[in-house]
């Protein structure tokens, strides 16, 4: 009887300790901290790149659209590094003007003009023949003179031929220039109204100068080549087109300038300076595709042309495009089309302008 009383008290009192321990666990949770009964309970958030659905978190789809443009958001400048990796596109603009020999074209021009000026037959100096009686002042050739003399008008020249340009070499023929060597003048627009060319060859006949190859600072334009003996007077002028050299330079930024940035705002159309150059520049920002044209101004006057633009895509499409020269400037125009990105719609883009014309006169010449 006593042990049956003993097991019963020993599973009495085992029953009261589970029965403490089950209420413990329920006041502090499995964490063993405290729960306060009554109060919300606490979600861990989920991840900015997911969301939450009845079959748990799941990731953001790779098409969704690109978040809008704060609008307090600064317009960023381009990125240099980024940019200098971009691909550099070279447009070349057709020149109105034909340019003048240079180089193996240059040379292969002047010893043309040896040649033909050393196989002219002597006859009359390569001057016309006159076909009626002669006039006052003509020589005929007396019976068994030489054809060298056989008849020429004293005073006439005759047109002249090769390359009228610095560096370029030019012969004319005449009659009874003497055998000392003279002067032959190219007169036009040049300081002081006239350039001496160097001669090279001088007889009775025919004379072979160069153009200086130092000339600048002068434009195209048309001469009068003019011969002065040594012992006499200057002879018949002749009719001559003058072509300066040419220098392809990169316009100066106080050249150029934005006159239009096109929509969207924010918008943005400016000069920089990045890799080492001065960039016309456009940023365009939008919450969906935009399209526009930007166009930039070119302050040259007429004897300067655009000869090329280079150009970088940073953002979006973009495409220049030139103008034909008007007036007192050139407008070249950029059309862009905004794609999207992590922050919107955007287009970005550097485009530079190199102008080409006479060596040594000003951008501005002939500006109104």
């Amino acid at each position: 009887m006593k042990t049956l009383k003993l097991v019963l008290a020993r599973r009495a009192t085992a029953v009261a300790l589970a029965c403490a321990a089950s209420l413990a666990t329920a006041q502090t949770g499995p964490t063993g901290r405290a729960i306060a009964w009554g109060a919300t309970a606490s979600v861990p958030a989920a991840s900015p790149s997911a969301i939450r659905s009845p079959m748990g978190v799941q990731p953001l789809q790779s098409g969704a659209a690109p978040k809008a443009t704060p609008a307090n958001a600064r317009i960023a400048r381009p990125d240099a590094a980024v940019l200098a990796k971009a691909p550099l596109k070279v447009i070349r603009v057709p020149g109105s003007r034909a340019a003048p020999p240079t180089g193996a074209a240059l040379a292969a021009a002047n010893a043309q003009v040896l040649a033909e000026a050393h196989a002219a037959p002597a006859r009359s100096g390569g001057l016309p023949m006159p076909k009626s009686r002669p006039m006052v002042g003509e020589r005929i050739a007396v019976t068994g003179a030489a054809d060298a003399a056989a008849m020429c008008i004293p005073g006439s020249t005759s047109a002249p031929k090769g390359a009228i340009t610095p560096g370029g070499r030019v012969s004319m023929r005449g009659c009874e220039l003497g055998s000392r060597r003279g002067e032959m003048r190219m007169l036009g627009q040049f300081p002081g109204g006239m350039v001496k060319l160097t001669i090279e060859e001088w007889t009775p006949q025919l004379v072979i100068a160069s153009v200086p190859a130092e000339l600048r600072g002068v434009v195209d334009q048309d001469v009068r080549i003019q011969l002065v003996p040594a012992a006499g007077s200057a002879m018949k002028e002749q009719s001559g087109r003058f072509q300066a050299r040419r220098e392809t330079v990169e316009l100066p930024d106080s050249l150029f300038a934005n006159v239009n940035c096109a929509h969207p705002q924010p918008s943005e159309c400016k000069q920089e300076t990045l890799l080492g150059a001065r960039w016309a520049w456009a940023w365009h920002s939008g919450s969906d595709s935009q399209r526009g044209s930007d166009e930039w101004r070119l302050s040259v006057g007429r004897a300067w042309e655009l000869e090329r633009i280079e150009h970088r895509i940073g953002l979006g499409l973009s495409e220049p495009r030139a103008q034909p020269h008007g007036g007192n400037q050139q407008i070249v125009s950029v059309d862009w089309v905004s794609r999207p990105d992590e922050w919107g719609y955007h287009a970005q883009y550097l485009i530079r302008f190199f102008v080409t014309g006479p060596a040594g006169v000003p951008f501005t010449a002939g500006l109104n």
